[in-house]
């Protein structure tokens, strides 16, 4: 079963799970660049070149040039850092399974650098079949669910295929779709302007001050409040 999902807060976490998510449209979004524009650049190069795997190496170097200089932004932050700690609560580990190419490891990890989501470096894989990297990830493992996140239904029919006989672990698969539609708000504007006290003090225990307040002032909005109660909150966890 495959169950939609609007935001990170309908994922059920389940103790000491394994917990899978997607990159692009799951938890970043770069402006501009989306299913469309790969259609569209792809389409174009089969047009010159004749040949689908010039005009895929072709994409791909656009690509790579274009997000070289474009920041990614994050999708209803504060609901993924509140992911973040849920998981830490119940001793669950997470880890980030993207379909783009090996050889964009490093602009991959300085968009997750950019977002404060640096803790991920060493946690990120790359297959083009997530189903049986899924598969290959866990077979040696002791979890006993695995939660996949992902927009791409795609993606979650390879890992249902993948694990359609095996019963341990069991799998949980989440087709994110997010409230907000990309190129709109990113974010919550209520929940970031008037956080609740714990959504501040969840944050300030998982992600450092500097990186917190870099990605709140990162949009065009008037982030004061927010930014004063994180300092006050931060500073005062240091002190005790």
């Amino acid at each position: 079963m495959i169950n939609t999902i609007n935001n990170y807060d309908e994922i059920k976490i389940i103790p000491k799970s394994l917990i899978i998510f997607d990159i692009d449209e799951t938890i970043l979004i770069l402006p501009k660049i989306d299913y469309g524009w790969w259609h569209k650049q792809f389409d174009y190069y089969v047009t010159i070149y004749n040949d689908n795997t010039k005009a895929t190496d072709m994409t791909i170097l656009d690509w790579h040039i274009l997000t070289s200089h474009i920041c990614p932004l994050m999708l209803d932050y504060i609901k993924f850092v509140n992911i973040l700690y849920e998981a830490k609560k119940f001793d669950c580990e997470i880890i980030l399974l993207t379909s783009r190419s090996p050889i964009l490891s490093s602009i991959t990890e300085h968009h997750l650098n950019s977002v404060g989501l640096n803790m991920f470096k060493n946690k990120i894989y790359y297959a083009c079949n997530k189903g049986d990297k899924i598969f290959e990830i866990v077979k040696s493992s002791s979890y006993e669910n695995i939660i996949f996140i992902d927009d791409n239904i795609n993606n979650l029919q390879q890992a249902k295929i993948s694990f359609w006989m095996i019963k341990n672990p069991k799998l949980h698969l989440y087709q994110m779709k997010h409230k907000n539609n990309p190129g709109d708000l990113f974010i919550d504007l209520e929940d970031l302007t008037s956080p609740k006290i714990t959504d501040i003090q969840k944050m300030t225990e998982i992600i450092p001050k500097n990186l917190i307040l870099k990605q709140v002032t990162s949009f065009n909005i008037n982030s004061y409040s927010i930014t004063s109660n994180l300092i006050q909150l931060y500073d005062n966890k240091i002190k005790t």
